[in-house]
């Protein structure tokens, strides 16, 4: 079945949510801390607790499956967006 231009822009909206989501689910899965409900606070012992720090390496891997997820996305798109016509052929006349 053939798909009018506003169609095509419609999947390709709908592939970019569900790339979203799926980076997001990712990013649960593999980066996010565990919630168990401490938050770095004692309260009454006047003492302070200080995070790890940064991790590079992981910001570096989230940053990388972020930008596979939009580059598969855009493939994704350009292969809905394609014309699937035939180019027209253009006779130069030498004379």
């Amino acid at each position: 079945m053939r798909k009018n231009s506003g169609q095509k822009v419609i999947v390709c909206v709908a592939l970019g949510a569900a790339v979203v989501v799926l980076g997001f689910g990712a990013r649960a899965l593999w980066w996010e801390p565990n919630q168990s409900g401490w938050f770095n606070y004692a309260p009454n012992s006047g003492v302070v607790f200080t995070g790890a720090g940064v991790d590079t390496a992981s910001i570096l891997r989230q940053v990388a499956v972020w930008i596979g997820l939009v580059a598969l996305w855009a493939a994704a798109c350009l292969f809905v967006l394609r014309d699937k016509r035939a180019p027209a052929e253009t006779s130069i006349d030498p004379t």
